[in-house]
This record gives C-alpha cells, sequence and structure tokens, in this order.
C-alpha cells in the first residue's frame, strides 16, 4: 500500500511540474497557485500524511 501511495506521490508532483512549467519553484504566475496556496502541494502534503499514517500502521501489525 505504502509503495501505492508513493508511486501517485510521484504523479501528483510530476504532473504539478507539467502544469506549471517552472523548474525554480516561482508559482507567482502559477493557474493553479491561490491565495491558500498551491493546489498540487496541498494534495502531496495530504498524501505524506496517508504514507506516514500508513507507515505507522504498519510497523505496529
Amino acid at each position: 500500500m505504502i509503495k501505492d501511495l508513493k508511486e501517485i506521490y510521484n504523479k501528483v508532483d510530476k504532473a504539478a511540474f507539467m502544469a506549471c512549467g517552472v523548474a525554480d519553484d516561482d508559482c507567482e504566475e502559477c493557474t493553479y497557485d491561490s491565495s491558500e496556496g498551491c493546489f498540487f502541494d496541498g494534495i502531496k502534503e495530504n498524501l505524506e500524511k496517508v504514507i506516514i499514517e500508513e507507515a505507522g500502521r504498519s510497523k505496529e501489525s
């Protein structure tokens, strides 16, 4: 499960790079950036939380 989640994370990361088209993380001109932050960063942060939680559950088993 963790491997699958990491694969999804990597795909979202790649999609963010492709969608924004910037290599220097300058989000000022990006369509996906708002006052609440980057759309893709929000997804990646949530995936990171799920991966960490799943890793903790795996260690408990």
